[in-house]
């Protein structure tokens, strides 16, 4: 267990820490004489050199009004008490401060009091900080009278807003509020002549006037006052309170008054209504201003009142109306019948419009009509679905801006609606549908030509609920058609684990894998799709299903792309990950011209065994963006594969391994026959004729013994023969296989060879065709074609010439070699014989061997994935044949 650390300072380092604070540390003697004081004390007493306060008597440095609280502190300390103080003092440099201080006892161990500890903090700046508080505070003071004074002018001012307040409280009616605010205008400033006027369009219609308006003025604001007067336009225009005298004639007084307010109101931006007060004076007091701006703005706070008032009336109608709509159509998919029934909800919510819906036709370049109000008459039906041009101002103005367009003073001709022009307001909002612009509603209001907003606050709503509904209509369809796209690929997919059913067959791999290639591209856009194995430094087509974009790529397909230049394929084989790109790159693994037609691909590696076997790869012709379920389902499919492929290897595995174990037993009994049979028949002749010749050396014939001597030599060299041929047997089955690219004639060459040694006096017709490289062992393949040479020219006439035909045949998966000779041939009945160890169709006589040669090609021949056979006749020669896979797999070697 680890121990505390010790947390105590040495005395250096608490000098340390003593020097480096900001105040004044200092030891005293119990005279109050300077002992010691730190370093940072020294900088803030602007001492140079300690020395010249050392023994000082601490109290001379103080004020002599200040000393007797410095004596006061340090009796006290005397006594064993700290206290504070705060005092004046100037620095040894002269610069006058403030401090504050605490004097304190020091004591040794045994507690006796030895020194006094003084410590000085430069309070300057606070207490000049207070100093200005001070003044700060006198200053709020002379403040206060005048401000008394203007309390006194705003509660006149606040009495004004009370009372406009209190007689406007909660009406909404415009006429009252401006009625409220003029009279009290009129009576709480001597002489005001005041108006409240309400924007339409380019003018401004008076709803109240005072009641000392000359009746001039009013006859000449009745018809309206236009915007465009200077007062008015910079009061809209700057949106604050604007002044103006009678020497500019803004025909709102008519002469009479000389000074005039104009207050602009405005909601959203726009003009809504102005307030003007004017008085016979030439200037405002300061309690009149103040009396009219809280008129003002109690005014504007009442229209903000009476704006929200119809917000919420124009939401209430708008949420009716998207609730009736809502119940309406309840869960309605069709986008017809939605569209029927939005139009005969905005007829009940508004009188006197007409409602269509247009869809957009791409090939036509025009919204057509496809459903519309009864009333529409038969002419505008006829114009509404020949299509209304894309261009039209305010068809397209709703696209462009992907909002609500409503038009006051609609024209209908410049919309290619020339029978349209009873309508004198229309609207138009789009709709997007799965994302995409796709329809217009319209309304068209027959008798005014002015949307108010409750209006349009209506026909928002019904329409945002039309968009939800197609929305959620394309949704509905969306989600069927996945639904079904889906089940479909359920289907395919349950066809797709079969593969890993049923294979007792064994079927072809290749065949398999072409098989999952055409599942999976019928799950997919158009494409094809190509397996790939790594092979002699490329990367080898192996299966293909689908022809390729170009024959240039096809081309490329064929030849293999190379390993480590071929970025697609070699990060999939180093990561051992799926790659699905979205936008091919076409000149990644290939020159772009190539490549083309290519625009998004996934690469899958196949896993065998646990081992990556080869990549499965799907080009589409279209980019595509790989959605979880496609990269589920190919994932799926490649594994299934995998599965498939190793349990039908396993099986030919399983096949291959019982084979040679039967092969074994077979050579096994073979052997043991030999041993018993083949080897004992020379045990006996060296035993009985040995004992002969010892009988006749006994008898005195040397002769005779000779003779029986020269059978025991002859039985002993056959027991050495059947020995080696055990031993060329048994290496046949251990040795180590070095796969390697073999020039089969290369092999032929060094048999011939071999053969004319053993028979030079044989005259031999060599017919070798044109022959292939095998991928195999040289060492062990020349035994193989060496053995059959040699028992072709061996099983001849040794009277006539000898023919020799070789020749090569080349199958999908492999190659098969053929030697047919014209020799004795023989028993068709025992050709399972011949390629068993020490089986013998002939005697030594006629043909001497020990019957191992072709059970040694058989061995060598199998360990190479291969077969063997032989056909013939007696007299008329024999034909011998063997396989080798083009790609080896080497076989266990076997004893």
């Amino acid at each position: 267990m680890t121990s505390a650390p010790d947390l105590r300072l040495t005395p250096q380092q608490l000098q340390a820490v003593i020097d480096a604070s900001g105040d004044c540390i200092k030891v005293l003697d119990l005279d109050a004489r300077l002992l010691t004081m730190n370093r940072g004390g020294q900088q803030v007493m602007e001492i140079t050199d300690v020395k010249q306060c050392q023994n000082l008597l601490w109290t001379s440095v103080w004020e002599a009004g200040d000393r007797v609280r410095v004596e006061v502190a340090l009796d006290a300390a005397r006594a064993g008490e700290t206290t504070s103080f705060e005092a004046f003092a100037r620095t040894f440099a002269g610069t006058p401060k403030w401090w504050k201080v605490s004097v304190s006892p020091l004591r040794d161990d045994v507690g006796r009091l030895t020194h006094l500890l003084a410590i000085s903090r430069d309070i300057t700046a606070r207490k000049a900080a207070e100093a200005a508080q001070q003044a700060a505070q006198a200053e709020l003071l002379r403040h206060a009278g005048a401000l008394e004074q203007r309390v006194e002018q705003q509660m006149r001012a606040l009495e004004a807003f009370v009372e406009f307040t209190t007689t406007a409280a909660n009406s909404t009616d415009l006429g009252v509020l401006g009625t409220a605010a003029t009279r009290i205008l009129h009576n709480a400033v001597h002489g005001a002549v005041s108006g409240f006027y309400l924007v339409q369009g380019n003018t401004a219609a008076p709803l109240a006037f005072s009641a000392n308006t000359p009746s001039e003025v009013v006859a000449a604001c009745e018809p309206g006052v236009p915007l465009t007067i200077p007062v008015v336009a910079d009061a809209f225009r700057s949106g604050q309170i604007t002044v103006t005298t009678a020497e500019v004639d803004c025909g709102l007084l008519a002469g009479h008054g000389s000074v005039l307010s104009v207050t602009p109101y405005l909601l959203a931006g726009r003009p809504f209504a102005f307030l003007t007060t004017g008085v016979p004076r030439p200037t405002w007091t300061e309690q009149e201003q103040a009396i009219v701006a809280s008129v003002e703005q109690g005014l504007g706070l009442a229209l903000q009142r009476v704006r929200q008032a119809q917000e919420l009336e124009e939401r209430t109608a708008a949420l009716d109306a998207f609730v009736n709509f809502t119940e309406a159509v309840g869960v309605e998919t069709d986008l017809h019948r939605l569209a029927r029934q939005a139009v005969q909800v905005v007829q009940a919510q508004l009188c006197d419009v007409s409602v269509a819906y247009y869809e957009l036709d791409p090939a036509a370049a025009a919204w057509k009509g496809v459903v519309w109000s009864a009333e529409v008459t038969p002419d505008v039906v006829e114009q509404m679905q020949a299509g209304v041009p894309l261009n039209a101002p305010d068809f397209a103005e709703a696209v462009r801006s992907g909002q609500p367009v409503f038009v006051d003073g609609w024209n209908a001709a410049d919309n290619s609606l020339s029978s349209a022009t009873v309508y004198g307001a229309a609207a138009f909002i789009p709709i997007l549908i799965g994302g995409e612009m796709r329809a217009l509603f319209a309304v068209g209001k027959r008798v005014t030509t002015h949307w108010p907003a409750r209006d349009q606050a209506i026909v928002r709503a019904v329409v945002r609920g039309l968009a939800l509904a197609m929305e959620r209509a394309h949704q509905a369809h969306q989600l069927e058609r996945q639904r079904d796209d889906l089940n479909r690929r359920a289907q395919e997919l349950e066809t797709l684990m079969q593969l890993t059913d049923n294979l007792t067959d064994l079927p072809d791999i290749p065949a398999l894998i072409r098989r999952t290639q055409g599942l999976v591209l019928g799950l997919l856009p158009p494409g094809f799709a190509a397996y790939y194995e790594p092979q002699g430094g490329r990367w080898r087509l192996r299966a293909q299903t689908g022809p390729a974009s170009s024959e240039a790529l096809q081309t490329h397909m064929n030849a293999g792309f190379p390993l480590g230049q071929t970025a697609s394929f070699d990060q999939v084989a180093l990561s051992g990950q799926a790659a699905f790109v979205e936008v091919y790159d076409q000149g990644t693994d290939v020159d772009p011209d190539v490549a083309q037609g290519v625009a998004a691909h996934a690469t899958l590696p196949l896993m065998v065994g646990g081992r990556m076997r080869g990549l499965f790869n799907v080009p589409l012709f279209d980019s595509r963006r790989w959605t979880a379920a496609d990269q589920a389902i190919l994932v799926t499919a490649v594994q299934h594969l995998g599965v498939a492929i190793e349990r039908i290897e396993r099986t030919a595995q399983l096949a291959q391994s019982n084979a040679e174990l039967q092969e074994a037993n077979q050579e096994l009994e073979a052997f043991t026959y030999s041993v018993s049979h083949d080897l004992r028949s020379p045990v006996r002749h060296v035993e009985g004729f040995a004992t002969l010749a010892r009988r006749e050396l006994g008898q005195g014939n040397p002769d005779k013994a000779g003779r029986h001597l020269t059978v025991v030599a002859e039985a002993a060299e056959r027991m050495n023969t059947l020995l080696d041929g055990m031993l060329t047997l048994s290496r046949a089955g251990r040795a180590v296989l070095n796969l390697q690219a073999v020039p089969v004639q290369r092999l032929i060459d060094q048999a011939q060879k071999d053969v004319t040694l053993l028979f030079p006096d044989r005259s031999v017709n060599w017919i070798v065709g044109a022959m292939p490289t095998l991928q195999g062992d040289a060492a062990t393949l020349q035994q193989v074609v060496s053995h059959l040479l040699e028992n072709a020219v061996k099983y001849s006439d040794a009277g006539g010439e000898v023919q020799v035909h070789v020749w090569a045949e080349e199958r999908p998966q492999e190659w098969a070699l053929f030697v047919r000779d014209t020799g004795v041939g023989f028993d068709p009945q025992y050709a399972g014989k011949l390629f068993s160890a020490f089986q013998r169709l002939h005697t030594q006589k006629e043909f001497a061997g020990a019957g191992i040669g072709l059970a040694t090609v058989k061995r060598i021949v199998t360990r190479h994935g291969g077969r063997v056979w032989a056909h013939g006749s007696l007299g008329g020669g024999a034909t011998f044949g063997f396989t080798i896979p083009k790609l080896v797999k080497l076989q266990q070697g076997s004893p």
